[in-house]
C-alpha cells in the first residue's frame, strides 16, 4: 500500500479515521482497493492534525487525495 508525503504531526486517532474511512467505503460500494485508498487517505489526512480531528467533509478528504503526492512503500 501507498503513502501519502506529508509532514506528520500527530498520529492520535490515524487507526480510528482509516476504520471510518473504510467503512464508508464499504457502505458506497467502492471496490476493495479503491477503499483502502480512501481509507489510507483518511488515516493520513488525520496524521497532519494535532489531536482528534473533525473532518469538514467527503470533499475535503477527495481534495487532500487529489492534492498530495503518494509515495510507494517498498516492503
Amino acid at each position: 500500500m501507498s503513502s501519502y508525503d506529508i509532514d506528520i504531526v500527530d498520529t492520535s486517532c490515524c487507526g480510528d479515521c482509516f476504520d471510518a474511512g473504510f467503512i464508508h467505503s464499504y457502505l458506497h460500494n467502492y471496490k476493495f482497493e479503491e477503499g483502502l485508498g480512501y481509507a489510507n487517505a483518511c488515516g493520513n489526512l488525520q496524521a497532519t492534525k494535532l489531536g482528534s480531528y473533525k473532518f469538514g467533509g467527503v470533499g475535503e478528504i477527495k481534495d487532500f487525495i487529489n492534492k498530495n503526492r503518494l509515495i510507494r512503500n517498498r516492503w
